[in-house]
């Protein structure tokens, strides 16, 4: 993630380098200014999250940060840690009506390098009632629950059976 978004590979990211990763992945994947501007703003609330108080962040810095930020078990962590889901559900779901159908999940996470099956399996598993799409909460849910933050959020459990800890990751992709 850091290395996509510091091309010139520089070591440290800025506001203005977010901003034109957020610029490349308009023009690549073609879209249209309203769902680039989306993008834009989720980058720059994640770096916001990363980096609060500062203009610039370091690999090791970010690296710090994400990994506080997926396995710490403070509430301050876990607030941010939602917060950036919800970044991340917000560029996702294009339709705006607080829920992610099955394709706009594909579409985004077919950019992180995901296959069918596991997009398909990941959803499912999100979907348990079947509805056809997942709410910002179930999305957040999942997030949490694959990182066994669930011992401090209500709801969320930890079961083999229903494959929260099958090897991959919302915001990074599978893991190797």
């Amino acid at each position: 993630m850091f290395s996509n978004i510091d091309v010139t590979n520089s070591g440290v990211l800025t506001k203005s380098a977010v901003r034109s990763a957020a610029g490349r992945f308009k023009k690549y994947y073609n879209m249209e200014d309203e769902d680039a501007e989306r993008i834009v703003h989720a980058y720059y609330m994640l770096f916001h999250i990363m980096a609060p108080h500062k203009d610039s962040i370091t690999r090791e810095e970010f690296i710090n940060t994400v990994w506080r930020a997926s396995f710490g078990k403070t509430e301050a962590t876990l607030n941010r840690y939602k917060n950036a889901y919800s970044a991340i559900f917000d560029v996702i779901e294009t339709a705006k009506k607080g829920r992610m159908s099955f394709e706009e999940f594909k579409s985004y996470w077919h950019m992180q390098k995901w296959n069918d099956s596991l997009c398909e399996a990941t959803f499912k598993w999100m979907d348990k009632e079947n509805n056809g799409y997942v709410t910002k909460e179930q999305f957040n849910d999942m997030a949490l629950a694959y990182y066994d933050l669930d011992d401090i959020v209500d709801g969320v459990e930890a079961d083999e059976e229903d494959g929260l800890h099958t090897g991959y990751n919302l915001m990074w992709g599978p893991i190797a």
